[in-house]
């Protein structure tokens, strides 16, 4: 899945559950860092931010 897609699925999601959509950038992009800095297992940052966003909203 190329970066564009997987972003406008993301936004979809996100968009599905009701989560705010400047709130889910802020969380993908703080993911991005975490992910390319080593500071997470993760390797998807999209997983990652989805993962933050779902504990957020529980």
């Amino acid at each position: 899945m190329s970066e564009n897609d997987a972003l406008r699925a993301f936004l979809a999601r996100c968009r599905e559950y009701d989560i705010d959509v400047q709130e889910a950038r802020r969380v993908l992009a703080r993911a991005r860092t975490d992910v390319q800095s080593g500071r997470v297992l993760e390797l998807d940052p999209y997983k990652l931010a989805w993962r933050r966003l779902r504990c957020r909203s529980t």
